[in-house]
């Protein structure tokens, strides 16, 4: 790992702006000696990294040389604050610093800033030279990396797993795929599970998101629910996905803050909840790592899971036999190494897959099939050792992977050391990125997007032209995820990884690299922390205070509780000696304030507040100048935001998911760095205008616009230029709720129509939410195909309108629900996108179509022929009083599930149709009525 961050050093030292400020303050002869040591080092930290696994004398040496550049990088790092100025406005778009910024006090203490600067740098100069001249005693191999980063063949991450990496387990799976697909024991007798059990690494969980994604399999159940497993089998996390799954807006850090503050017994509680969303459901739930079980939890899920459907099932993936003795009924899978040619599929697959020739491809193939053999058809040593080889093109590089591994035993806590050389093949911009992981337990969910946030805190992501730092590193992370380094357990609705894990073998490669990680608990040693540099905390519901040893690890870059505690508050003199903190995560705890010594963390990047009880934000918390990520999601009792915070100008990501603030500071338009401004609030006599939207152009993802209905014009809508951000993919705009539902004058309702009228957002976007919208008619931009081909899935919500939009001809809608829109009583041809009746062609795309709540909705007058919905998949309707006929659904080919529940008319016209024309709904594979399937 010592490269990676010496290469991070380097990178430092020839920055633009080191280089000004070197030559301002004097030392630059001082800075550019010790940049020149460091690129001599560099060469040789490629072979030390290897040697130091079995030479405590290498390991030491490095240990050493790690020291100086953290401080060296703590020097250039405080300097840059203190010369920038936590409170002015002196720094350029561009991260430089001129010679005309510098403030009044640091021209008058330039002097003194200068000797201690000096002094500092002088000091860590002479240790490295030091560390220089021990170098030739190893005689270490010295290699340059050239071209730069070096990088696998592109490709681009959509699923969760890919099928095509998946060699000898078709019998595997066709005989899992049976067992979920038999009729098997009545419900009386319990949820049949299928066990599939193995050593670590073989398989299991791959072969379970294959059998998922096999198409008998989607089309057999309703609901897939994978809940991946921690070392305690945890019925809680088994609850929040089987939650999660049923579209409550029932968030999980409501439910975890429900149940840590309320009784014991808290969890039988949520068993009405879990059994009312299964209720006559057949699912499939997949209870990935379960390592031990007792059988009072597993009653105890059993209980919560008697409500579903005949059919049922449950997969279990467990390396442990004894596991599946708690299950009944049950049927055992033991999955088995590959055979040798599979093995040998794989490998070629990863190993030889960057184009070749065939002369090379003869002479790597026998050493290939040797390294083959080795794994002893262990699908993750396979997958993981080839996509090493891929980059090595000569046949003594691919040799010395031979001779570096342990393949002397099929134990899975032995093989491990073989998996170094996927470590160790590593470019060096992902090393570090890689180590860093260590910082979270084993068979933690890893949420992508966080951590990549958490690698920008500790500077690990490099600058690569004009590419911006978060698409930088979702690359770093797909590139390690095709290199078998994480698994992938969910993906977004685009099929991009959101969560991933590490493999127990992985984790363990992972830990003995990164020293410098620790894992904090109640045994932990507090002499092992003294070379901490990143530490996680892991909490549970019981825990009231963090321990006191912590804030003396004076060296700590990333401090990390992990979980849900009961702590109240932090002592004010905690981060005093914390100063070189870049990522605080203080998420979970139930903290009202915070103290005074924070803001000496002049370092920090990246804060984490989510789900705490913070009642207010302090103004000094401008003075985390260098702040990048603020998360302040789920936090109820907060209402505003301090009015200092516009000082913040490297803010990147403002998250404020489930917090309901009153309104955003005046002055949130100087934000220009902003990436990500989860809610936009504008005020009325107080706070931001919605032209402070103007200039964060850089805004990307998702943004909701609320209480729009404080905007006094279209004009003043039209200066924020929604149609500049062309990042924006998603966008919810809405009054407050309670306007919906109130009677509104003229004036009122033309004062909101123009509002929205003026909100036209950019071309790109792809999801567009309205809600509690009083407006008679929908904003003319919303239908427009010409402008909006991007468009995928809409969602109209509490709209006052009494017809629907043409949204018909939108070319790529895929997805579109209506609900509560209360003064709809027909819809007709105007919906497609018609004015004449004309309706061929109509909806191209669609795929599920929604309706729910919509009360006097009587006719859908919808003659539907050839042509028009050609994709619809599934169609639901809900909460639909009046409504007295579908439309001709023998002409909805495609149609593959029907749902209706409580709409009294058109339930007894469903049924009727059930027994007097089948041949309407016959080619319906699924039809269910008040949770009734009826096929």
């Amino acid at each position: 790992m010592a490269d990676g961050l010496v290469s991070l050093v380097v990178e430092s030292l020839g920055s633009a702006a080191v280089q000004e400020l070197s030559s301002l303050v004097g030392v630059k002869k001082d800075l550019e000696k010790l940049s020149r040591t460091f690129e001599s080092l560099q060469a040789a930290l490629s072979d030390a990294e290897k040697r130091q696994v079995k030479d405590e004398q290498v390991r030491n040496w490095l240990e050493k040389l790690k020291d100086v550049a953290y401080d060296i990088d703590d020097v250039l790092e405080e300097w840059k604050v203190v010369i920038d100025g936590c409170d002015d406005d002196t720094s350029s778009g561009d991260g430089t610093v001129s010679a005309h910024s510098f403030s009044p006090c640091f021209c008058f203490d330039r002097v003194t800033f200068q000797v201690k600067t000096g002094r500092r740098i002088n000091a860590i100069s002479r240790r490295l030279d030091e560390i220089n001249e021990h170098k030739d005693r190893f005689f270490f191999r010295e290699f340059r990396e050239e071209g730069g980063i070096v990088e696998l063949d592109t490709m681009e991450t959509s699923s969760l797993i890919d099928e095509t990496e998946i060699f000898g387990r078709e019998r595997d799976k066709e005989r899992i795929v049976s067992w979920l697909l038999s009729e098997g024991n009545s419900n009386e007798e319990g949820i049949p599970v299928i066990s599939i059990v193995g050593m670590g690494g073989i398989g299991k969980t791959a072969l379970a998101q294959v059998v998922c994604k096999d198409e008998r399999v989607k089309r057999h159940f309703d609901e897939t629910i994978w809940v991946s497993l921690p070392h305690d089998f945890d019925v809680m996390r088994v609850y929040l996905a089987i939650i999660k799954i049923s579209g409550m807006k029932f968030s999980e850090f409501e439910l975890h803050k429900k149940l840590l503050h309320s009784v014991a017994s808290s969890l039988e509680d949520l068993q009405p909840t879990v059994q009312v969303v299964l209720q006559q459901k057949q699912f499939l739930l997949v209870l990935d790592g379960v390592r031990n079980i007792d059988e009072d939890r597993w009653e105890r899920l059993m209980i919560s899971l008697k409500e579903a459907a005949k059919g049922s099932r449950i997969l279990v993936t467990t390396r442990n036999e004894h596991v599946t003795k708690t299950f009944a009924p049950t049927m055992m899978h033991e999955l088995q190494p590959l055979f040798q040619n599979d093995c040998w599929s794989l490998f070629s697959h990863r190993a030889f897959s960057g184009g070749r020739r065939g002369d090379e491809l003869v002479k790597l193939e026998a050493l290939g099939r040797e390294i083959v053999i080795n794994c002893r058809g262990i699908p993750l040593l396979v997958k993981a050792i080839g996509i090493a080889l891929r980059s090595k093109t000569d046949v003594r590089d691919r040799q010395s992977v031979l001779e570096e591994g342990t393949w002397d035993s099929l134990d899975a806590e032995k093989i491990a050391p073989s998996l170094s050389v996927s470590f160790h093949d590593l470019p060096q911009h992902l090393k570090q990125c890689f180590a860093f992981c260590s910082i979270f337990p084993k068979d933690h969910l890893i949420e992508k997007d966080k951590l990549i946030k958490l690698w920008m805190a500790q500077g690990f992501i490099l600058p690569k032209g004009r590419v911006e730092m978060e698409r930088l590193g979702g690359s770093y992370f797909d590139d390690l995820m095709r290199r078998s380094l994480f698994q992938i357990i969910e993906t977004d609705e685009d099929g991009y990884a959101k969560y991933c894990t590490m493999h127990d073998m992985i984790h363990d490669l992972c830990k003995s690299i990164m020293g410098e990680c620790f894992i904090i608990q109640e045994k932990t040693p507090k002499s092992h922390l003294a070379k901490a540099r990143h530490a996680s905390w892991i909490c549970n519901g019981n825990v009231e205070s963090i321990p006191s040893f912590i804030y003396k690890v004076g060296n700590l870059r990333t401090l990390l509780l992990i979980g849900w505690s009961k702590v109240p508050s932090i002592s004010n003199h905690f981060f005093r000696r914390l100063k070189h903190l870049r990522a605080l995560d203080l998420s979970g705890s139930r903290i009202k304030r915070l103290p005074n010594s924070l803001q000496n963390l002049k370092l920090l990047r990246y804060l984490d507040l989510s789900a705490t009880e913070i009642q207010e934000l302090p103004e000094f918390i401008s003075s985390l100048c260098l702040l990048q990520t603020l998360k302040l999601n789920h936090c109820c009792n907060l209402r505003k935001l301090p009015k200092r915070i516009v000082k913040l100008i490297k803010l990147r990501h403002l998250e404020t998911e489930g917090t309901y603030l009153e309104y955003l500071p005046e002055g949130m338009g100087g934000l220009t760095s902003l990436r990500t401004l989860t809610k936009f609030v504008p005020g009325v006599e107080r706070g931001c205008k919605i032209t402070d939207l103007k200039d964060l152009n850089l805004l990307q993802g998702e943004l909701e616009i609320t209480c729009l209905n404080r905007v006094a014009s279209r004009d003043e809508a039209n200066e924020e230029k929604l149609e500049n951000k062309q990042n924006l993919h998603t966008l919810q705009l809405s009054c407050k709720a309670w306007m919906c539902l109130e009677t509104h004058i003229g004036s009122e309702v033309e004062q909101v129509e123009g509002v929205f009228e003026g909100l036209q957002p950019h071309q790109n976007l792809r999801d567009l939410t309205m809600s509690d919208y009083i407006g008679h008619q929908f904003p003319s931009w919303m239908e427009d195909c010409s402008l909006y081909s991007n468009l995928t899935k809409v969602q109209l919500l509490y709209c006052r309108c009494r017809q629907m939009p043409a949204l018909g001809k939108l070319p790529s809608l895929k997805w579109l629900k209506i609900k509560a829109m209360f003064e709809v009583r027909q819809v007709g041809s105007e919906f497609c996108g018609s004015n004449h009746g004309g309706i061929t062609g109509t909806f191209p795309k669609l795929e599920i179509l929604l309706f729910e709540r919509m009360y006097i909705w009587e006719e859908w007058e919808l003659n539907v022929g050839a042509g028009s919905i050609p994709s619809l998949f599934q169609l639901c309707i809900e909460s639909c009083d009046m409504l007295k006929a579908l439309p001709e659904l023998q002409h909805l080919t495609s149609l593959q599930e029907l749902k209706i529940r409580d709409c009294p008319i058109l339930d007894n016209r469903c049924q009727k149709e059930v027994g007097e024309d089948w041949n309407k709904i016959a080619h319906i594979p699924s039809i269910t009525i008040d949770g009734r399937k009826i096929q």
